[in-house]
């Protein structure tokens, strides 16, 4: 490529291209130059960075950086703002050494691109950035900014109230970090981490932190990272908001789906459990067979009826209690008689599987201010319960009582297959099903007695030494002690 052409070349670019000799002096100026000074080409040639009147301090810069590539052989990668046309102008700059034939450093090449307009265009969107952090603090947001140098963060007021942070200084890393949920801390820094080493454009991240005053509270925080224009990271900037309150509807909405997908798949089960024996006694019944199995699939009929029949009245309870749509009808209620009757609902099943069953109540009435259909409905479910995870031929027992604290105790335990005390906590869940091999039931009896006796006040709890050892549920509730003492006295209510 000729001379000629090659200055061409230089000319046309947008760079400005400059040529240096071993005294610092412009031995070539690309036109270029023109554009960005308003200054003629020819007045740069065998001139210094001094003798064209630049900034005493420029100069110093300038010709500190030629040096370096004229002494040293390196590569020089900077950043100068020199007077040009329409003021002050921001250039960055590559400095390269010319070698000569013989391989020694004889001048230097500079190539300094004009960042003027990008720099305008970042102090543009900073303005806007401005102007939407003011709007935000009116909506209770807050804007932040992380120096990347020494680690320091600058809060809005608003920001120092949704972390929790009581100084309205600039806080540490260590200080940010100390309410960050410990769970949250890991993935937060690895964000973070991400958009300064360049992997990601914006930073996002949503984690928790530990408010001193307002519990656990879900922030999201938005960023972009300020680079100066050699991209070297100089701070992050962005907003917080609390975003608890989205969280809390999430939640509850995919709990309601869950709680939907189980219902459906429960019901789905146990009416297939309770069909397949129903199908098959009746097709006993339409054969010619002896009385006696025909005696023995009406009672098959009759029992998984039954079971059908609970498990909707149970499901369409725990459905109503869901929507707040269970009314309790409170009177005075002798639990003794809740009993008796809850034992005899669960009369059939403990006669199939041959049960031995101790009952025992006091002599004077136990009573409580509450609904009798629910309560016998909770000593009901526990029976049942305890009859199915009981093997054939064990023992139940049934007592009730009051605690030295007046409260009316239901305690109904048995010696059937017990519970690990890993899923004791599980048993009052919706659906769950923590008994080992059991084949049938998903829990929906005792989620019901907790919830049941939760609406009368009272609480009920589950005791078990661990598998085949049994297991002991105990309701206590709060006892009308004054009407006991009235009863007893000889006066009816």
């Amino acid at each position: 490529m000729g001379p000629d052409r090659l200055l061409r070349l230089l000319d046309a670019a947008n760079e400005v291209i400059a040529l240096y000799d071993g005294e610092l002096r412009h031995r070539f100026v690309s036109e270029s130059i023109e554009r960005v000074t308003g200054r003629s080409r020819l007045d740069f040639i065998g001139k210094t960075t001094r003798e064209l009147g630049m900034p005493p301090d420029l100069c110093s810069r300038w010709d500190e950086a030629l040096k370096r590539v004229l002494e040293h052989g390196e590569i020089v990668h900077d950043e100068f703002d020199f007077p040009g046309a329409g003021g002050l102008r921001h250039f960055d700059v590559t400095l390269e050494p010319e070698l000569g034939d013989n391989g020694a450093v004889v001048g230097v090449i500079t190539a300094a691109c004009d960042m003027t307009r990008h720099i305008a265009a970042e102090r543009a969107l900073a303005k806007r950035d401005e102007q939407l952090f003011h709007a935000l603090s009116a909506a209770n947001a807050g804007a932040w900014e992380w120096d990347l140098g020494i680690l320091e963060l600058s809060l809005w007021p608003e920001c120092h109230l949704l972390y929790g942070l009581a100084d309205t200084a600039p806080a540490s890393h260590a200080q940010w970090r100390r309410n960050v949920h410990p769970d949250d801390i890991a993935a937060v820094s690895s964000a973070f981490a991400a958009v300064v080493a360049g992997e990601q454009e914006k930073y996002r991240c949503e984690f928790r932190i530990q408010h001193p005053q307002r519990g656990t509270r879900w922030l999201v925080e938005l960023g972009r990272l300020l680079r100066t224009p050699a991209g070297k990271p100089v701070c992050m900037a962005g907003i917080t908001l609390d975003v608890t309150n989205r969280k809390q509807a999430e939640d509850e909405r995919r709990a309601a789906e869950t709680f939907k997908d189980e219902f459906i798949a429960t019901l789905a089960h146990e009416m297939r459990n309770a069909i397949a024996p129903i199908i098959n006694a009746a097709t006993v019944l339409e054969a010619d067979v002896n009385a006696e199995s025909k005696h023995k699939a009406q009672q098959i009929v009759g029992r998984q009826a039954r079971h059908m029949n609970r498990l909707l009245r149970d499901l369409s309870d725990l459905s109503a209690i869901k929507l707040g749509k269970l009314p309790l009808t409170r009177k005075r209620v002798d639990l003794r008689s809740a009993v008796d009757k809850g034992l005899e609902q669960a009369q059939p099943g403990l006669a199939e599987r041959g049960h031995h069953l101790e009952v025992e109540l006091p002599e004077q009435a136990v009573t409580v201010e509450g609904d009798e259909r629910r309560l016998v409905q909770v000593v009901s479910n526990l029976l049942l319960n305890a009859v199915k995870f009981t093997p054939a031929g064990g023992h139940l027992h049934v007592r009730v009582f009051r605690d030295p604290e007046g409260n009316a105790v239901i305690e109904v335990g048995d010696d059937g297959i017990g519970i690990d005390g890993s899923q004791q906590s599980r048993v009052f869940d919706m659906f769950a099903q923590v008994a080992p091999s059991s084949g049938t039931g998903f829990g929906i009896g005792l989620a019901l007695v907790q919830r049941i006796v939760e609406m009368h006040g009272g609480r009920v709890a589950v005791r078990s030494d661990g598998l085949g050892k049994g297991t002991v549920f105990t309701v206590t509730l709060p006892s009308s002690a004054s009407a006991d003492r009235n009863q007893a006295n000889g006066f009816a209510h």
